[in-house]
């Protein structure tokens, strides 16, 4: 296969993995900046919410850098 073919299956495959997350869903570093505290205390934050059962949890395929991973997000239940 010649790199042309190459680079556009590969321009394909990484734009039908990656997801929008639903409205109202953050990750960890956003929240973090939103409450203006450090990454370190939202984690606790949000990991002390999730248990409360005041927080959920979903992971979206978002694309990081050069690839397509998940990635927790978080959001306040309605």
């Amino acid at each position: 296969m010649n790199i042309p073919n190459l680079n556009k299956l590969q321009s394909m495959l990484s734009k039908w993995s990656v997801e929008t997350p639903d409205k109202g869903f953050y990750t960890c570093r956003q929240l973090a900046k939103k409450w203006d505290i450090n990454e370190r205390t939202a984690s606790i934050r949000i990991r002390n919410f999730i248990e409360a059962g005041i927080m959920e949890t979903a992971k979206f395929k978002v694309k990081t850098g050069m690839v397509t991973r998940p990635v927790p997000h978080y959001r306040i239940k309605p």
